[in-house]
């Protein structure tokens, strides 16, 4: 199952974390590689293509913008795209899931306050009483 978790001071940063399997990963690359950069929320994306286990995170909103960025305030937030980091996203994605072995890649630069985690197979399904890591 898909996890969309957000972590305060996870590896030294608030951290957005998209951890499975490779299959699972393949519905977050899908939805960026056929975003035209309307507005959406990408939970309800990925809810639509499978069940996904969430951890404080309610809301998770998508947005084209000139500058990328995540905006977070309690348990929803604003990710900003512009045109250039999604074919980004999309490079990290496809590099990811193309190995056999297990991994993860940043999708948000290092001077973001901010990250955002794409990780394969590195973080097992947490039960709903299990908020640690």
């Amino acid at each position: 199952m898909l996890q969309v978790r957000y972590h305060p001071n996870f590896k030294t940063k608030n951290t957005l974390l998209f951890a499975g399997t490779g299959d699972e990963l393949r519905d977050l690359l899908n939805f960026f590689e056929q975003w035209n950069g309307q507005s959406a929320d990408l939970l309800e994306y990925l809810r639509s293509q499978r069940p996904i286990f969430t951890l404080a995170v309610a809301s998770l909103q998508i947005q084209r913008d000139k500058k990328s960025g995540l905006r977070w305030k309690g348990d929803k937030g604003t990710w900003f795209v512009s045109q250039k980091h999604q074919n980004v996203i999309k490079g990290l994605l496809d590099g990811l899931l193309a190995t056999n072995s297990p991994g993860h890649q940043y999708l948000e630069d290092s001077v973001s306050p901010l990250q955002i985690i794409a990780a394969k197979d590195e973080y097992p399904l947490l039960s709903p009483s299990d908020d640690s890591d």
